[in-house]
């Protein structure tokens, strides 16, 4: 519970603030906290039923330009980060929870991924990580390559390996 209050804090910060002029900038700011008060729920819960994890920040380990809501992770950054942070855990742990689709600046601005920014994620860490495979749960049969709302007549759907999506 002090977990999500001290998020609910930073958030009610961020509300009262005047808006920033660009909409996809305070955008950003504000909608992370829904990933970030999820996974903190999910890790209390294996906390509390004994199973040997850690709770990371994406936002520590995804590192993006600043371009806001929009694709554009910094690869170097990143992998310096993954390396850092990630592995670490993963070594001293065995499990790690962390968030889908958001990232931050270099300047620790919350960033998001935009659409299909939680695969985005998974992609991008099993990437750096150089992971065999990566597998995406969900309810679709693959990455839809065109926003429906854009293109309602557009159906067509891909799979790609890990490794072409990201080079």
């Amino acid at each position: 519970m002090t977990d999500l209050h001290d998020l609910w804090v930073e958030l009610n910060w961020i509300l009262e603030e005047d808006p920033h002029p660009t909409y996809n900038y305070h955008y950003d700011q504000i909608i992370v906290f829904g990933e970030l008060a999820s996974t903190k729920i999910v890790s209390a819960y294996l906390t509390q039923e004994g199973i040997r994890h850690q709770w990371l920040d994406a936002r520590n380990i995804i590192k993006t330009d600043s371009e806001y809501r929009k694709h554009g992770s910094s690869g170097d950054l990143t992998q310096t980060a993954v390396n850092a942070e990630l592995r670490k855990a993963l070594d001293d742990y065995g499990m790690v929870i962390t968030q889908g689709f958001i990232g931050s600046t270099i300047y620790n601005e919350s960033t998001t991924l935009g659409r299909e920014g939680s695969d985005y994620t998974a992609a991008i860490l099993a990437y750096a990580l150089d992971a065999t495979s990566v597998t995406i749960w969900k309810d679709v049969p693959g990455i839809m390559t065109g926003d429906p709302k854009r293109f309602a007549s557009y159906s067509a759907w891909m799979k790609f390996p890990t490794r072409r999506l990201l080079r």
